[in-house]
């Protein structure tokens, strides 16, 4: 059975601030998710000298631990959920970066290697112990079922197109495992492109035994229905997304079988739920949404019980249902999103 999990990003509120609490209550109390993924934004994080301050971030963190409901913490540091990808302090010097002209595909790719003797690496690292150490502090009796760092971190997409290098992450990892050492990892995947290089890093940390095989959780970031990009189109030639990739991706098929081998759990971290660029449908016509949910149940492999399912965009219906202007889809799609959670 699929549970629905959402992402939340309070950003979304940053407009009407007041709305944010109550669109959270409608989440967890009225569509009864309590599998979320919050992320925390870099920049968003107050920093003076060697203590931080997520004042932005303290009401929905109260809310979320009290009602048992925050599976998921997105700590970045650099990469965290939430277009533009990554979301660095003024401070961070960027101007060594490549810069190229074009998106994703429409020009020419570049990326940008967080590596280890980098002063983003050294600064990134530095800022984890510091807000690892602020959790601790505040909310000493919990602790994150699951963290995640770095958000779709081996993917060329966002601002800076920065990806991470497996020595940096295995130092962010280090920090966490210091602080956390029972919180589960996930790293997550958009869509087929970075399932090889994310295995490949699980074992690598396999390896060090910082973690082993049965502590990872792969995410799959599925978004179904983007044909209004146009550097997107060619996708489309092929078919459903979750079936095309570049020749040399892994298939949903070796996904499962190496799950089943080496223990990790596999899930849907992002399942588009939102209108994207024009695109109307995802997260406001019932059949469209009921189709994706039952087209995302083909990562699972047969052998993993607890599936979930991961929102991206349940703020947008959050919205309508506070300012009451919900349609008949969407009553359906809420009583769908009840009955997989409470049945």
């Amino acid at each position: 059975m699929i549970s629905v999990g959402c992402s939340f990003d309070p950003s979304r509120f940053d407009k009407k601030a007041d709305a944010m609490l109550p669109a959270l209550r409608f989440i967890v109390e009225d569509l009864k998710i309590t599998d979320i993924r919050l992320g925390l934004r870099w920049n968003r994080i107050e920093m003076v000298k060697n203590k931080i301050d997520f004042i932005s971030y303290r009401s929905c963190l109260d809310y979320l631990i009290e009602k048992n409901a925050l599976s998921v913490l997105n700590i970045g540091p650099v990469k965290t959920l939430g277009y533009p990808e990554s979301h660095l302090p003024d401070f961070i010097d960027t101007s060594n970066f490549k810069k190229k002209p074009g998106n994703f595909f429409g020009g020419k790719l570049y990326r940008n290697k967080i590596k280890l003797d980098s002063e983003l690496s050294s600064e990134a690292t530095r800022y984890t112990e510091l807000l690892l150490l602020s959790l601790k502090s505040h909310y000493s009796n919990w602790s994150p079922r699951i963290i995640q760092i770095e958000n779709e971190v081996f993917t060329l997409f966002g601002k800076h197109h920065l990806i991470g290098t497996f020595d940096y992450l295995f130092e962010i990892l280090k920090k966490v495992k210091n602080h956390y050492p029972s919180s589960k990892i996930l790293i997550n995947s958009s869509n087929r492109f970075n399932l090889n290089k994310i295995f490949k890093f699980i074992k690598f940390i396999d390896n060090t035994k910082l973690y082993r095989f049965s502590d990872f959780t792969i995410g799959y970031d599925f978004y179904y229905d983007t044909t209004d990009i146009q550097s997107l189109k060619w996708l489309y030639v092929f078919g459903n997304t979750m079936d095309i990739s570049f020749p040399w991706d892994m298939t949903l098929s070796k996904l499962k079988q190496l799950s089943t081998k080496y223990g990790f759990k596999v899930e849907i971290t992002e399942m588009q739920f939102e209108p994207w660029k024009g695109v109307g449908l995802p997260g406001n016509d019932y059949n469209d949404f009921n189709k994706a949910l039952i087209e995302g149940q083909r990562i699972f492999p047969p052998t993993q019980g607890s599936r979930v399912v991961r929102l991206w965009g349940v703020e947008r219906l959050a919205t309508k249902y506070l300012e009451n202007t919900l349609t008949t889809e969407h009553q359906k799609i809420i009583d769908r999103i009840i009955g997989q959670n409470t049945n």
